[in-house]
């Protein structure tokens, strides 16, 4: 029975230092069996005479030591960790939640992080990430511009905030972020391709292909940015900068998805080459054809 009192509370130390998971919910049950079974033991019940019962109960009791052991060296690791290690366990926890679209789960474990370090920018980095997944985006950018007037030239917050303007077609706030974020960093490739997609998307695609090779400058093994120049040059019709660019992605990276959608716009780029070549062909036959019925008439 004691055992089982000491797990129940062992227990409940781990679940307010780590937060619930299944195994607490186990765990006290566990320790609940055990201190029912002490109970029983102590009223000397007929039934617990019998070998298979107390085999029974020794077997509870060994599970219950080792369920203690466990959750002892968890309570101890938890105590020993640094600041910045709970709140590396707590993201990690609060990803996996996200990954499994449990936000409800992950913004409670956030929120709540964000209550204990109200000055770390990485937790409330992530909590805007997650409001713009609920598409709380007022309360995204609330934050974001939070972090930024805290932190200036916070990486993860500037490109965040960047590529949310861009995408809501806020076109020069996007550029100005952009251009805020590159200042105070000026050798962050994200940062370039923010500003590059701003401008891409803008439909400025001379500036977009200037900042897309100033991220692929200062990141040379970015995929993506190797992606959107390939396009970029596609658009303008420099066909050969284009395949390059599309051929050093597909070279960099391994991932099948990437690559399916890597020889899908070389697909399509090989086309627009082919009718492009048809078009001048044509071009040229119509000016010959002109040339010679000038020269007759």
């Amino acid at each position: 029975m004691l055992f089982g009192i000491l797990l129940i509370l062992a227990t409940a130390a781990d679940l307010f230092l780590e937060g619930y998971t299944p195994l607490h919910l186990f765990f006290i049950a566990l320790g609940l069996a055990l201190i029912a079974n002490g109970l029983n033991i102590l009223n000397f019940k007929p039934l617990f005479k019998s070998e298979k019962i107390a085999a029974f109960s020794s077997a509870l009791t060994k599970l219950a030591i080792a369920g203690l052991l466990v959750l002892l060296y968890l309570f101890a690791s938890a105590s020993f960790t640094t600041p910045d290690q709970q709140i590396g366990r707590q993201l990690a926890r609060a990803h996996d939640l996200e990954n499994r679209k449990d936000y409800v789960q992950a913004y409670s474990v956030l929120n709540d992080t964000a209550t204990k370090n109200p000055d770390d920018a990485t937790i409330k980095n992530e909590l805007a990430d997650l409001y713009l997944i609920q598409k709380r985006n007022d309360e995204a950018v609330a934050l974001l511009n939070n972090v930024l007037s805290s932190h200036p030239g916070d990486k993860q917050a500037g490109y965040n905030l960047a590529e949310y303007y861009t995408a809501v077609k806020q076109y020069n706030s996007a550029k100005d972020e952009g251009r805020l974020l590159i200042q105070y960093n000026p050798h962050f490739a994200p940062g370039y391709e923010a500003l590059g997609d701003a401008y891409w998307a803008a439909g400025d695609l001379t500036r977009s292909i200037v900042y897309y090779k100033l991220a692929a400058r200062e990141n040379p093994s970015a995929v993506s940015t190797y992606i959107k120049l390939g396009i970029s040059y596609g658009q303008t019709h420099s066909y050969g900068e284009a395949l390059t660019a599309l051929q050093t992605a597909k070279g960099l990276t391994r991932d099948e998805s990437q690559l399916a959608a890597i020889e899908a716009d070389l697909q399509q780029l090989r086309q627009e080459i082919d009718a492009s070549a048809n078009n001048s062909q044509a071009a040229e036959a119509n000016n010959a054809e002109e040339e010679i019925y000038n020269a007759i008439k």
